[in-house]
């Protein structure tokens, strides 16, 4: 059997979950960094509009409005 007809028939694939947690701590700790720089950037500059941190962290607007929720 392989290891996909396992997981259809409700087997668990060991590790298979791991990949999925590494990667939502991964996009976690790239929001926190994101945070981090857009603080030091309104800091630095009084102020900042979402196309001029999109651009200054190579991030789309929509991004850049989901870190400042």
């Amino acid at each position: 059997m392989t290891a996909r007809e396992a997981t259809q028939k409700g087997a668990t694939v060991p590790g298979a979950g791991e990949a999925s947690e590494d990667a939502d701590h991964n996009r976690r700790e790239l929001k926190t960094e994101r945070q981090l720089r857009i603080l030091e950037y309104v800091s630095k500059h009084g102020g900042a509009d979402v196309t001029a941190l999109a651009t200054w962290l190579k991030v789309s607007g929509a991004t850049v409005r989901r870190d400042l929720q």
